[in-house]
């Protein structure tokens, strides 16, 4: 499955048979393989169906239990299959026959509104219980599904697609000021436990939701904040062995797809392990190898160039003996992105993926295996660690681990101590205040920091942008805001999964638009549950970063191919739009923007579209210096798209 959707009428007044129509034909990208819909009085569910893995259903007809007068909608992969059969009586026979949707009916019969605790995977379920008269809801521990709600006195609508749930909802979706003054701004994300809408809400990572008698209740069933350091983690040659054998069952669970499979291939560790081991799982398994994409631009393009990542993304893929496809990005994807409703479709998912997952449906390829979480958790680069050894006292290690990373060179000692060491230690106001980095005015994501602290100390954009009454609203709500670096490995970790988060939302938009899907094994609840509780020092295992993680995968990659490399990435410069490719899609968003004119009356109360359009004919050329530029183009994008929200938005409460 890969939606889901549906309304409860609060005073058990019948819905019209219509009722879930218009939102049917909302979210048809979901169901490449059907969409089926229930209804009975005032409770109206649909599931539509796209299969991506060998589990899943064959049919989108609601799973149901008369007897017990149970109906299950679900988007789910169950990745504990065989724990989950055993525990229901259930036959290795029965369970070759059963999909996921219906093992996760047999578990919510036998354990109710605790089922969530035992499930593992990917998922988001609902189920309607006629007999209580109850509506229970549940999104998997990690987060990787998505729903949405939305509650008053008169009813409670639900979807995993919030342009489905606009459909449902019997009144305006009021835009939340604090999530646009979010949007706005640096770093232009809206946090990740709201939406663009007031009255549009998330079921949170590992968290459930009941409805009944008119009254929505959530409760979490897991947090990661709660992981305890596990005390039987002690020799990190022991850790190396319980990596290695999870990250196999991670990959594993998300390989048996229906269709090719897809992965991401940047050189790096991360996608690199997950690539390595899906070609190994495959082979063996006797399917097809995995498909490589990466972000870069084809080399008869734009050649190889100092340090770039294409070097060892094709030293690995010769390794491995697989196909590699590189990224152009045309200019249809570009303006797709730039005029596309940011509260449906958030821009988080740039123009080089958006164009990776066109390439991927093009070859046939419906799931694509994603690295992301690798950096920032099992295969941590240690971020945090320097200043929790501060915070702990904890010199000698500290010394030690300085002495590794950076030899012995005092300067860089000096520079690597303050970055992260002592800066993450920090008050937000004098984060503010100091640069994070001594002599790196080179680091371009670092530079765009840097930028913005100086140039606008995040502000809003221009008010040239916007309709007075409509601008002095935004200022009357603007909050100055930074991404508080945080100290220690484990705040690093937390705060890094629920930026993750952002991400994961944004490409499980754009990639459902396409009939697809995104896996993320490094993000696999029993690898975060690991990541979270084995010894800090295990990071720096053998006095390497990351060596913990390459020797775990060892047996498909070995570690030489992460040796002394400066991987920075530097190949995605040069896939930038040349002139020709800019001058199509400014006229294109040119003429968009007239269209939208008439189309979406609201937007016009908020923003001055002459000027706008003055700005994309060149006419209006703002008197900036070359350190704001990045801002302003930032800015303006931002303020473009909002001409793009669904006509039915209006502003909520300042």
């Amino acid at each position: 499955m890969t939606a889901i959707f549906g309304i409860i009428k609060h005073d058990n007044s019948p819905l019209a048979p219509d009722a879930l129509t218009a939102a049917a034909q909302t979210l048809g990208y979901h169901a490449q393989d059907g969409l089926d819909t229930w209804q009975d009085g005032s409770v109206a569910l649909g599931q539509a169906l796209t299969r991506f893995w060998h589990n899943s259903a064959q049919s989108p007809t609601p799973e149901r239990d008369h007897e017990r007068g149970l109906t299950l909608i679900a988007d789910a992969r169950l990745d504990n299959r065989n724990e989950l059969a055993e525990h229901l009586s259930i036959s290795r026979g029965e369970l070759y026959q059963i999909s996921d949707s219906r093992l996760l009916l047999h578990a919510y019969k036998a354990w109710g509104e605790d089922c969530p605790q035992h499930l593992l995977g990917d998922f988001v379920f609902a189920v309607w219980d006629s007999q209580n008269q109850r509506f229970f809801a549940a999104r998997d521990q990690i987060g990787i599904r998505w729903l949405y709600f939305s509650a008053n006195s008169r009813q409670f609508s639900f979807a995993s697609d919030i342009a489905g749930l606009l459909d449902l909802m019997d009144e305006a979706p009021r835009i939340d000021m604090t999530s646009l003054d979010e949007f706005l701004t640096v770093p232009h994300k809206i946090s990740v436990k709201r939406t663009f809408y007031e009255n549009i809400h998330k079921v949170q990572p590992g968290q459930a939701l009941q409805v009944q008698n008119g009254t929505v209740r959530t409760w979490y069933y897991w947090q990661a904040e709660n992981i305890q350091p596990n005390p039987d983690l002690n020799d990190p040659r022991q850790g190396v062995e319980i990596l290695r054998d999870l990250l196999k069952q991670a990959v594993s669970c998300r390989a048996e797809t229906v269709d090719r499979l897809g992965t991401h291939l940047s050189g790096g560790l991360d996608s690199s392990a997950i690539t390595a081991l899906a070609v190994d799982i495959n082979r063996t398994a006797g399917r097809p190898d995995p498909l490589a994409f990466s972000w870069s631009p084809p080399l008869d393009i734009h050649p190889l160039i100092a340090n770039d990542e294409r070097i060892y993304v094709e030293r690995i893929a010769q390794y491995l003996n697989i196909l590699v496809t590189y990224t152009h990005v045309p200019p249809q994807v570009d303006v797709l992105h730039e005029t596309s409703d940011p509260s449906t479709l958030p821009l988080n998912a740039n123009r080089l993926e958006q164009t990776v997952m066109e390439n991927a449906r093009q070859q046939e390829s419906r799931v694509l295996l994603s690295g992301w979480g690798g950096d920032e958790l099992v295969f941590s680069r240690g971020i945090g660690y320097p200043s929790g050894l501060i915070q702990k006292g904890r010199w000698l290690a500290l010394a030690r681990y300085l002495k590794y990373q950076y030899g012995w060179h005092p300067q860089r000692w000096v520079s690597g101590l303050y970055a992260q060491g002592i800066y993450p230690l920090l008050s937000e106001s004098w984060q503010i205040r100091l640069p994070a980095r001594l002599g790196r005015e080179h680091d371009n994501r670092q530079g765009g920091i840097e930028q913005a602290r100086n140039a606008s100390r995040f502000k809003l954009p221009s008010p040239m942008f916007f309709q007075p009454d409509f601008y002095a609203r935004l200022e009357r709500n603007h909050k100055p805001k930074f991404q508080w670096i945080q100290p220690g490995l484990r705040n690093s970790q937390l705060w890094y999964l629920t930026i993750l988060l952002n991400r994961v939302e944004s490409w499980a938009a754009w990639s459902a638009r396409l009939g697809m899907r995104h896996a993320y094994p490094l993000l696999d609840k029993r690898l975060v549950e690991f990541a979270l509780s084995m010894p800090e020092d295990w990071i720096y295992y053998g006095g390497k970063l990351r060596e913990l993680g390459k020797q775990a995968v060892a047996n498909s990659l070995s570690p030489q191919y992460f040796e002394g490399r400066d991987k920075q990435d530097r190949a995605l410069f040069a896939n930038q739009p040349n002139p020709d490719h800019q001058k199509q899609v400014r006229n294109t968003k040119i003429a968009r923007l007239t269209a939208q004119k008439l189309k979406n009356p609201p937007s016009q109360a908020w923003l001055d579209f002459k000027y706008m359009e003055q700005i994309l004919h060149g006419e209006i050329r703002p008197n900036l210096g070359d350190k704001e530029q990045l801002l302003v183009l930032n800015g303006f994008q931002n303020v473009f798209r909002l001409a793009f929200i669904d006509h039915r938005a209006r502003i909520g409460k300042v």
